[in-house]
Parts: C-alpha cells; sequence; structure tokens
C-alpha cells in the first residue's frame, strides 16, 4: 500500500533552480512503479518557497499542480498537469496569479520488477509554458521543454535507493534554445510501517555540461519527506526543501494529497 502512495506523492513539486529554466522549476522524484493498468490517480500538490534566487528572487512563490494520470498497461502511464502559480507583487515584480504551464508525461517501467540489478523506467515529459511565458519567480520567455528522466531502483527489504539522472532541453520560446541541462533526482526510501515511509532525498540541477565543474552556478536540495497512507486509496505527502548552495533557494514547504480511483471498486453510498 505505501509503495503504490509513494509512486504519486514522490511526484512533488518544489524548487525554482536557475539552471534548468523556469518550466523545470518543480522538482520531481520517481519510482519505478506505476498505477495498476486501469487506474486513475489524481495529485494535488503544493510548494510554499521561500527565498528564491531565480528571477526577481523576491516574496513567497506559490505552486500549485494538478496531475491526472492513468495506467493505459504495465508498461505505459501516461500524465497530465496543470500548473498554476501565484506570486504577490512587490517593489520589483507586478504579481502573478495564473495558469503557468500545461503538460504531459509518457511513463515507460521496463522488464518486469525484480528481474534485473536496477529496475529501470524512462520519463519522458513535454511541457508548454503559458500566459506571455512569465513565472512566478519573475521570470520572462519561459521556454517550453523536453524532459528526460532515466530511473534506476534497487529494492534491498526495508529501504530502497533510486538514481535518477535527467536531461532538460528547451524545445520553443526564446530565439536561442541553448544546449542540453543535467542534474539528477536521488533518494534513499525507508518502510517505517505499511502505512508509513521517510525519504530523505538529493535534488541537484548541475547546468550545460560546461557549467557542470562550478558548483557555485548549480542547485543543489536535501529534501527530507513523509508519506502517510490516510486510506486504502488516499495518501499524504509532507517534505521541506533545504537549500545547499547559493543558487539554491533557501526553504520549501511542500504538500501532495492523492487520490487513486480503480473502476472494479463500488463506491459507498454517501447517506
Amino acid at each position: 500500500m505505501l509503495h503504490g502512495i509513494r509512486i504519486k506523492c514522490l511526484t512533488l513539486f518544489v524548487l525554482s533552480v536557475i539552471a534548468l529554466n523556469a518550466q523545470a522549476k518543480h522538482l520531481k522524484l520517481y519510482g519505478y512503479d506505476i498505477a495498476d493498468v486501469g487506474q486513475t490517480v489524481v495529485t494535488y500538490n503544493f510548494d510554499r518557497v521561500s527565498g528564491p534566487k531565480a528571477g526577481v528572487a523576491e516574496g513567497n512563490p506559490m505552486l500549485h499542480e494538478i496531475e491526472i494520470e492513468y495506467a493505459i498497461n504495465k508498461h505505459w502511464m501516461q500524465s497530465f498537469y496543470i500548473d498554476y502559480d501565484y506570486a504577490a507583487s512587490s517593489g520589483n515584480f507586478d504579481g502573478v496569479s495564473e495558469i503557468s504551464a500545461l503538460k504531459t508525461e509518457f511513463n515507460f517501467p521496463f522488464s518486469e520488477k525484480g528481474k534485473h540489478f536496477f529496475d529501470f523506467r524512462l520519463n519522458i515529459e513535454l511541457a508548454m509554458a503559458m500566459n506571455d511565458k512569465i513565472s512566478a519567480f519573475g521570470e520572462t520567455d519561459v521556454a517550453d521543454t523536453a524532459e528526460f528522466r532515466f530511473i534506476f531502483e534497487k529494492n534491498f527489504g526495508s529501504f530502497s535507493l533510486i538514481l535518477g539522472p535527467m536531461v532538460v532541453q528547451n524545445i520553443g520560446g526564446p530565439d536561442d534554445l541553448g544546449k542540453p541541462n543535467y542534474g539528477f533526482a536521488n533518494a534513499l526510501l525507508f518502510d517505517v510501517s505499511d502505512k508509513i515511509g521517510v525519504n530523505l532525498e538529493l535534488h541537484s540541477f548541475m547546468g550545460e555540461s560546461g557549467n557542470i565543474g562550478n558548483l557555485s552556478n548549480q542547485s543543489h536540495y536535501l529534501v527530507p519527506n513523509v508519506d502517510i497512507a490516510l486510506t486504502k486509496h488516499l495518501g499524504m505527502s509532507i517534505g521541506t526543501g533545504i537549500g545547499l548552495t547559493s543558487q539554491s533557494d533557501d526553504f520549501t514547504f511542500r504538500l501532495a494529497f492523492n487520490y487513486t480511483y480503480d473502476p472494479g471498486r463500488r463506491f459507498p453510498s454517501r447517506h
């Protein structure tokens, strides 16, 4: 039950980072598993950022996201997202309250779980910037992006290891689309019980290949997180993102709720 909750709760959206452009501002962590075939999962994610470093670097941007995922078969889950950003106006910023992006994501787990030393999953996300391409961080001319994540998971019984290198490329918007940007999302996942799990995540955004050796231009975050199975079909996740470099946002509070709808399950009466 808890592992299924983590599939969705780990899809959390936290931090703004210069290295990967604004459309990659939401940090994401995925494991190998997807929902069962025919299931639909709806997730609401909320993030409040303190000490943002991108754009005008003022205020406390708040990021909302609704995600709908459907498992087409055991090797393909399709996801659709609506991002809504809010930031109050300030001396250098007019503020934002808008649908900021529309996204779709292709999720492909390969092989049967446990058949190889690492279980492998590939995620491909396409993001389209909306509303004049302005972000809640005061960034302008935000790019449309394609993101590729290569997810490797190894289970050791009571805990699991996730390694998640990623590549992000601008595909539309600015005249100069630039070069691919690199990063990773790694984590240790510990099962406390069948209803509670504790994660320790490390998210790093290293920029283009020429900047990988320059730590001062990179964003790194340590993210402790707790997953809780509230019911059989409802889960909650709560965590904090702690910036580790001068280019990292100072602190992020993040919260997510997800509901799994199984068409084979009869809903209880409202009366």
